[in-house]
């Protein structure tokens, strides 16, 4: 009888550690696969503040780094790049890997991502050409942010975002 106790803890380690790796299998492919799709849009055809969006498919992937400080870095860059004096084009392409990487990050850098989210919402241009190419992208990115589990300042800060993309 001890050795059948013996032998389930020792199935529960091992699923347990199955569990564990493929979640990290998931979350490494998870990362590989968003740094591939980075590199497939064409970033010279959108702006930012700064004019071309070239650098930005750099700065989300740092943003989607599992380094604290370089993420925390990139999260201020992104709202810089986006939503300094008004919302600008590259927003369209962004706001679906915001959506995305805000489901991988830790919690300090998931308020600066939900900031820059409400941020480029709010600060949308009502003459844009691209206007209504946001709006689709913003409901299609909606459940991402619903999804998330938040009590204090993230909830605020998601809840915020959520409103800001539903008033489009």
């Amino acid at each position: 009888m001890r050795w059948l106790t013996h032998a389930k803890e020792v199935v529960a380690v091992v699923d347990s550690v199955l569990v564990f790796v493929t979640l990290r299998v998931y979350l490494v492919t998870m990362a590989q696969a968003l740094w591939m799709r980075l590199r497939e849009v064409q970033w010279k055809d959108y702006d930012v503040s700064e004019g071309s969006a070239d650098r930005l498919e750099k700065v989300l992937q740092d943003l989607a780094s599992r380094k604290r400080a370089r993420a925390m870095k990139a999260s201020h860059d992104v709202w810089r790049l986006l939503c300094r004096n008004g919302t600008h084009s590259a927003a369209v392409v962004a706001l679906p890997y915001l959506a995305e990487i805000i489901e991988i990050s830790t919690e300090d850098v998931q308020i600066e991502i939900a900031d820059c989210i409400k941020s480029c919402a709010s600060g949308l241009p009502s003459d844009c050409v691209w206007r209504e190419r946001f709006k689709c992208v913003a409901g299609k990115s909606l459940p991402h942010l619903k999804r998330l589990r938040s009590k204090g300042d993230l909830e605020i800060a998601l809840k915020s975002a959520i409103e800001a993309l539903q008033c489009l």
